[in-house]
């Protein structure tokens, strides 16, 4: 990739004065979000494997009332990054469901409200 390809994307925000402040911010605050919605999307496949495998190989499944403790003994989240593994991208508790013999991960996604349209999951059948 050239060096003039790299500065395209900068020009293009810059917009020779032709954007203003407020759109240069939605244009940030839109790819933010969906950095925080692959990031959340990849973290709940991971706890979901996790889950899966600990559980295939022998080990109890997680209790929905103690989830959040679960995480938090279980993941951990890159060095340097000082966040609670319980907690998604948003600010809201991962949620543990079980139906059946399968079982999901949900983050309530990026309006933090669960059961919309924005919610993230991940799960495996045991």
């Amino acid at each position: 990739m050239s060096a003039l390809s790299k500065l395209l994307p900068v020009a293009a925000l810059a917009g020779g004065g032709a954007a203003n402040k407020d759109d240069i911010q939605k244009h940030i605050d839109k790819v933010v979000n969906y950095t925080k919605t692959v990031s959340c999307q990849h973290e709940l496949n991971n706890i979901a494997k996790f889950i899966y495998i600990e559980v295939s190989s022998g080990g109890a499944k997680p209790k929905v009332s103690e989830f959040s403790e679960f995480l938090r003994q279980n993941q951990r989240t890159n060095l340097g990054v000082d966040r609670d593994p319980a907690i998604d991208f948003w600010g809201t508790k991962y949620v543990l469901i079980y139906n059946k013999d399968l079982f999901y991960v949900y983050s309530a996604g990026p309006d933090a409200e669960f059961k919309t349209e924005d919610d993230l999951y991940a799960g495996y059948q045991f």
